[in-house]
């Protein structure tokens, strides 16, 4: 699926036809019967052209003119058109949105991921031994809880098109369902530590029918070719795979300084060099081995209400950055060495988390103009490789297991 496109009918106080490309919607609708403009995150229903139900998830409308239409009359009139920004698009080959209980996420690449390969005539009755289609690990979100497993596009006669499957307990609702897309867009950026992940379709599933797709962006791999990308196998993860679950349904882990493809592994711009030291420092102070800098900064902090001097507290908050990333380094160095040479940044661990925490505040202080030079380079390989490891001690590996992997998923081919 690299782009969607679809036309029809919605209905609401006046049958209205639509065009959906890639997220844009537009309506033709006549002069004042179709005022939305501040209605947000609503859901609308209707058919496409081929006779098939619509469901579209609405972030907001906008006015995009108006152009004249000639009825069969002759009269000219004018014809308002309104856009709209579309959230998420299910589209149901059967039954409605209602029946919705489970989505599963169709690569070719999932077998790496799970590290089972499906071959030959298995299905349900002679391979229930093999447990292939247990659960993976779970998470909440809200008041509900999720199981992500193996499942197949195709189940019967036999097994074909191995998916990873999200299950919810019970019936899902399309904001439900948006969600539950970007859990496990997210989930398989961690694994493959890039932006552009392997899909290439989004089943709605009713226990093991597939019942209709989702369309939530373009999938545009390009060039990307997935086979030659290393990944993460959660393969015999077990709770951990459930702790990186729950760490990104609850916004604790972080991504956005991931590349797009391997090459951008070594690229330094200001602003990400600024979300990998912002990712840094976010992990670092969810560490429980933190707790104590933690202490001893509500105490600078009450120090500091008595200073008025503004620069006074930049300085405090350059020392609390720096103290912390230095404490870190010392408590990881010897697993560090797995996967950065840290001597080219320099031997002293208390020169290289002041450098990082000089940059950091210099960049967040608005300084987009800084210099960014070779050392800068090195210093942006450290954040990629480290924020890693650090996340993968953090969902239950050891230190000597997460130092062991890391170089594994970035420098392997």
């Amino acid at each position: 699926m690299v782009d969607y496109v679809f036309k029809g009918i919605i209905n609401l106080n006046v049958r209205m036809p639509f065009v959906l490309k890639d997220g844009i919607a537009s309506f033709d609708v006549e002069l004042g019967s179709f005022l939305l403009f501040n209605e947000q995150h609503i859901t609308l229903e209707g058919i496409t052209d081929s006779g098939k139900k619509i469901y579209l998830l609405v972030d907001h409308f906008y006015d995009c003119g108006f152009h004249q239409r000639t009825r069969e009359d002759g009269e000219v009139c004018n014809i308002q058109r309104i856009g709209a920004v579309i959230e998420t698009c299910v589209v149901m080959d059967s039954g409605s949105i209602d029946d919705i209980d489970s989505i599963g996420f169709y690569s070719h690449e999932i077998p790496k991921i799970t590290n089972i390969r499906v071959s030959g005539r298995l299905n349900d009755d002679n391979a229930s031994w093999m447990n292939i289609k247990k659960t993976l690990g779970k998470y909440n979100k809200g008041n509900r809880e999720y199981r992500v497993s193996i499942g197949f596009v195709e189940e019967k006669p036999f097994y074909n098109g191995q998916m990873l499957v999200i299950n919810a307990d019970g019936k899902m609702g399309i904001s439900e369902i948006k969600e539950a897309y970007w859990q496990m867009k997210k989930t398989l950026a961690f694994l493959y530590q890039k932006r552009i992940v392997p899909l290439e379709d989004v089943y709605l599933r009713n226990g093991t029918n597939n019942i209709g797709k989702l369309f939530v962006e373009k999938f545009n791999h390009g060039k990307y070719i997935f086979s030659e990308v290393k990944c993460l196998s959660v393969f015999g993860w077990d709770s951990k795979f459930s702790s990186l679950l729950q760490a990104i349904a609850e916004n604790k882990i972080y991504l956005r300084h991931i590349p797009i493809f391997k090459d951008d592994e070594t690229l330094v711009t200001p602003g990400r060099f600024l979300m990998g030291l912002a990712d840094l420092e976010g992990i670092l102070k969810s560490s429980p081995s933190d707790k104590h800098i933690e202490v001893e900064e509500s105490v600078k902090r009450d120090i500091e209400k008595l200073d008025n001097d503004s620069n006074s507290g930049k300085k405090n908050e350059r020392k609390s950055l720096k103290e912390r990333i230095e404490k870190s380094i010392e408590e990881n160095r010897e697993f560090i060495d797995n996967f950065f040479p840290l001597g080219i940044l320099g031997n002293d661990t208390s020169n290289i988390a002041a450098d990082l925490a000089n940059v950091r505040n210099a960049l967040a202080h608005g300084d987009l103009g800084i210099n960014l030079s070779i050392k800068n380079s090195y210093q942006m390989q450290l954040l990629m490789v480290y924020i890693l490891y650090l996340q993968l001690v953090m969902i239950g590996f050891t230190k000597e297991e997460a130092g062991g992997m890391v170089p594994y998923i970035l420098f392997e081919r």
